[in-house]
């Protein structure tokens, strides 16, 4: 959707309305959106650093505050100036100063991803020339404020989805409050602000806010637990412990992260959404090791990939095929639901289950 609609809708010049003008006046005035653009990805670098504390310490119940980051070997509180974003790792040349034991690349990588995935999403939904998902129109709200609000309500549902899939890599379950505090996100703030969600459902879209936003929110969470259900075979069969072990509540976790994304993104697009990491999650079961960590993490890793993509891609989706994307009808849900089942189907009869698959290896 090109940006200049929402201008022309609400009178109100957007972010990337402002920064596509200045191009006309010579690239110096590019200094704005691109220094804004560093910005939040380096916000977004130290929103990373302490998603590193939440991965490890969250599955084990312990205090996400204290005590203050610490080297693992030695156990020497971790310096300021050392606790930098990716800039402390890369001084230190990967090891503690105290001790000089190596510390994990894992940590700064995790910080350059979810710097990159800050940045990224606010270049496809704020500072970009186009926005790929539509904008409702919203009489209380301008448009700036309203492309900030969906940007910050997509970036929580793209990082719990992140965060639960380096959990489930480490070989520990999602920890149901980190899950249950994104649905009270998902849920309550389109109460006062429906238009954070793409599509309106039809049926209530003239009714008080707060009903249309509780309305389209429970209608995405039954879409995602419906489609949840159908896909339970691969789900619960792909779900192992590090030690290779089955995992039965895998199959819980995945529909939970389903009934999420419906509730973010309106059951219109989980349908798509579904389809897409099932299909992702058959590549990575046969592809990837029993029981490895990649394997362990196949279903949250696959689902947060394409919730990505259906973010940055929605308006060349919809161009291919109509019935993709927010305008989907519940024929298309049928279909998704469908496709699931095939899935499902499909992983059974490749041999997903635990006990063939240990005895063949």
């Amino acid at each position: 959707m090109k940006r200049t609609q929402g201008i022309m809708l609400s009178h109100v010049p957007s972010m990337a309305g402002a920064g596509t003008s200045f191009l006309l006046h010579g690239d110096a005035t590019l200094s704005l959106p691109v220094l804004l653009l560093i910005w939040i990805l380096v916000v977004g670098a130290i929103f990373g650093s302490f998603f590193n504390v939440v991965i490890y310490r969250l599955p084990l119940g312990l205090n996400l505050a204290h005590p203050p980051s610490r080297c693992p070997a030695c156990e020497h509180p971790i310096r300021w100036r050392d606790n930098l974003p990716v800039l402390g790792w890369v001084l230190l040349r990967g090891r503690c100063r105290d001790c000089k034991s190596p510390i994990s690349a894992r940590y700064p990588l995790v910080e350059a991803v979810t710097g990159l995935l800050f940045a990224g999403l606010a270049w496809l939904e704020v500072l970009g020339p186009e926005s790929s998902l539509p904008h409702r129109p919203d009489p209380f709200a301008a448009v700036v404020a309203l492309e900030w609000g969906v940007y910050g309500y997509h970036l929580w549902l793209a990082c719990t989805l992140l965060i639960a899939t380096l959990i489930e890599y480490d070989g520990h379950r999602v920890p149901p409050r980190l899950l249950l505090l994104a649905f009270v996100v998902g849920l309550g703030f389109p109460l006062i602000w429906p238009g954070l969600r793409p599509e309106p459902l039809f049926l209530v879209q003239d009714r008080a806010a707060w009903v249309v936003g509780l309305t389209e929110g429970l209608a995405g969470l039954a879409a995602g637990v419906l489609l949840g259900c159908l896909a339970w075979p691969s789900t619960a069969l792909a779900g192992h412990r590090h030690n290779g072990g089955r995992d039965p509540a895998a199959g819980f976790r995945a529909m939970a992260e389903l009934a999420l994304v419906g509730t973010f993104l309106g059951w219109q697009a989980v349908g798509t959404i579904a389809v897409g990491a099932g299909i992702l999650l058959l590549l990575a079961g046969a592809f990837l090791p029993l029981g490895s960590a990649a394997a362990r993490a196949g279903w949250s890793g696959s689902i947060t990939l394409t919730v990505l993509l259906y973010l940055a891609a929605w308006d060349n989706l919809v161009v291919w095929q109509p019935g993709f994307g927010p305008t989907a009808n519940l024929l298309n849900l049928v279909y998704a639901g469908l496709t699931m089942a095939g899935v499902s189907l499909l992983a059974w009869r490749l041999g997903w289950r635990p006990e063939s698959r240990l005895t063949s290896s």
